[in-house]
């Protein structure tokens, strides 16, 4: 038997917790599952009434005996608050290759800009290392979650579930069963993986365009005046920086596509001395801006429209929506 139990058994055993460690001062939400009534050397077993998740530090002081059944039961039944806990997300790069729904950005201050607020951004610290920030919202405007410079702060207790994996590359929150939430991932990745990554959004991309009826084609090598007069590019780059299309207009690589524009940038800006990319991927993202709703999942949407996908920023290049004073009707 696994020693890790089924999804239902660790997030029971998560939310038990209040999605921390329970241990007074601690509250890390970085948790591994202990198997103490009876101990997994006794008797292998997912029983979520002799198990308690704890971090990996009281994980070994507990297999080590340092705590009683009675003692470990007490922090079973002890009801814990999700707003006590606090973790740091040990993301610190110099540079990241960022995907929000399709949408890549490489060094940029705001990865998604919705009005002039930064729903996602990326401040450079002290010593020049990256930290992430963004704010999760309900539909009336109250903070939910926050991650501010790489810390996670939670502002309301009635999480549906909070996981976070013990290596901390994956973070998942969700409130009311996926209303308000994200999946996030962050991952050191080969260029092959990469270009795996791609091709599938190069084809979701592709797909839209048909649907929409514009030209099917992520060739952007043309010269700049074309570009720009082109009458399907409001909807395609809009958003990209002036000097990002000159470069491209004015490049000798020929057949451009966004895919390997995407692939030359990462070498020359983020690709690691092992030749691995530090890769932060937005797979899912739902909140609420002015009371509408905002999808990052396959492109960004606003109250289901206005979808963005597969497009490319460099430095100061921003994912800007400007929605209106106030929400559409319901």
């Amino acid at each position: 038997m696994n020693r890790t139990p089924k999804l239902e058994v660790r997030r029971a055993l998560r939310k038990e917790v209040g999605y921390g460690c329970p241990f007074l001062g601690c509250r890390s939400p970085y948790l591994t599952w202990h198997h103490f009534d009876p101990p997994w050397r006794e008797k292998e077993h997912h029983d979520p009434a002799g198990m308690i998740a704890l971090c990996g530090k009281h994980h070994r002081f507990a297999d080590g005996g340092a705590y009683s059944k009675g003692e470990l039961r007490a922090l079973k039944e002890s009801d814990p608050s999700p707003e006590d806990v606090k973790a740091h997300l040990p993301w610190a790069k110099k540079n990241f290759l960022v995907r929000a729904g399709g949408e890549y950005r490489i060094g940029s201050p705001c990865v998604l800009l919705l009005d002039d607020k930064p729903l996602i951004e990326l401040a450079r610290d002290e010593s020049g290392f990256l930290c992430l920030s963004f704010v999760l919202e309900s539909q009336d405007g109250k903070q939910k979650v926050a991650v501010e410079e790489n810390y996670l702060t939670f502002f309301e207790d009635n999480l549906f579930d909070l996981e976070i994996s013990e290596n901390a590359k994956n973070v998942k929150v969700w409130y009311s069963e996926r209303a308000i939430g994200l999946d996030l991932r962050f991952d050191r990745i080969t260029p092959e993986e990469l270009d795996q990554i791609l091709v599938k959004d190069e084809k979701r991309h592709l797909k839209r365009l048909k649907k929409l009826g514009l030209p099917a084609s992520t060739t952007i090598g043309v010269p700049l005046s074309e570009l720009t007069s082109a009458p399907w590019f409001p909807k395609f780059l809009t958003t990209a920086p002036r000097e990002l299309l000159e470069y491209v207009g004015a490049s000798d690589m020929g057949e451009v596509t966004i895919k390997n524009l995407v692939q030359k940038i990462v070498r020359e800006d983020c690709m690691e001395d092992d030749g691995f990319i530090p890769f932060l991927n937005f797979c899912t993202m739902l909140t609420y801006y002015k009371g509408a709703r905002v999808e990052v999942r396959e492109g960004i949407k606003f109250e289901g429209r206005g979808a963005l996908d597969f497009n490319f920023g460099r430095g100061n290049a921003v994912i800007k929506i400007t929605f209106p004073q106030q929400p559409p009707p319901q």
